[in-house]
């Protein structure tokens, strides 16, 4: 009688143990998975920037010269304008 008590204790022992050790096992992939879900977002959102990079790039690429001169001319006056710009918003 008291051998089956010592092993129903123990038992119960070895069981709790296992729970204890699948509990942190199972915490610990879960803060795995948290942090894989995390790098993929990452990578999504910095192939998504790439590939909008990409697509300026074919834009500005396909310009027709008559407008390259165009924006060019609006690129310079908006750098001469610059100082004045920044010297009436701090003055706001």
């Amino acid at each position: 009688m008291d051998v089956l008590l010592f092993d129903f204790i123990e038992n119960k022992e070895t069981r709790k143990r296992r729970c204890y050790g699948y509990y942190f096992m199972l915490h610990g992939l879960k803060l795995k998975l948290q942090t894989l879900n995390n790098m993929i977002l990452i990578m999504v959102n910095k192939i998504k920037f790439l590939q909008s990079i990409l697509e300026l790039r074919e834009a500005s690429a396909n310009i027709e010269p008559k407008h390259q001169n165009d924006v060019a001319d609006l690129i310079n006056s908006y750098k001469s304008l610059y100082q004045k710009w920044v010297f009436d918003l701090r003055n706001l």
